[in-house]
């Protein structure tokens, strides 16, 4: 397969977008949702279009090509949005699913369509903490500190509480990080305390 030059541009502005789409993810504000909405219009919109000017062939390549460039660029993205706001943020995989059920709340669906919802969540939950719980780094630290997953998911609540729910899943796989969290669970601090954690955790300015 030839890289004309049309082909070149396209793969930079392909890079380009997978760039601003995982940037978007960490940053914060009432348009990222809206923003992701309109990204993901033009993520199809060009996907299409490298299928009807250059055929299937480049086409899917560029496709596939999506994952490996947004994987390869979170560490960037990571970066430029600590720079950008002034304190660390991650991925909040369950963003969406909040405002689903705050709209469910405000459509007046029923309970059991909430609650379906909630168990669904809360099932995804278990099987994450597993497969956190069973790596070498995590579970070492588990068996130092005699901590079960049922006290993992408390972990987990925990730090969504303190508004931390972006970085929770990056808090528990980090071995040091999970054993900065465990310290600050069994202080027992008040309010102030938890002040002190979070401002430590988002590395604040």
């Amino acid at each position: 397969m030839v890289l004309s030059p049309g082909r070149i541009v396209f793969v930079l502005a392909w890079l380009l977008l997978a760039f601003v789409f995982v940037l978007n993810m960490y940053l914060r504000g009432r348009f990222r949702a809206h923003i992701e909405a309109l990204l993901c219009v033009v993520i199809i919109a060009a996907s299409a279009l490298a299928f009807l000017v250059w055929g299937w062939p480049f086409g899917l390549l560029t496709v596939v090509a999506w994952f490996p460039f947004t994987i390869a660029l979170k560490p960037i993205a990571r970066k430029v949005a600590h720079r950008t706001l002034g304190y660390r943020t991650g991925v909040d995989h369950y963003a969406a699913e909040r405002d689903r059920q705050s709209l469910l709340s405000r459509r007046g669906d029923s309970l059991e369509q909430i609650m379906a919802t909630a168990d669904g969540r809360r099932q995804t939950d278990e099987l994450q903490l597993a497969r956190i719980a069973a790596t070498p780094g995590v579970a070492a630290i588990l068996r130092e500190q005699s901590i079960s997953t049922g006290d993992l998911s408390e972990l987990l609540v925990t730090l969504r509480i303190a508004g931390l729910a972006d970085l929770a899943w990056e808090i528990l796989a980090d071995p040091n990080e999970l054993v900065r969290l465990i310290e600050f669970q069994r202080s027992g601090g008040g309010r102030d305390a938890m002040y002190e954690y979070v401002a430590r955790v988002r590395d604040l300015r």
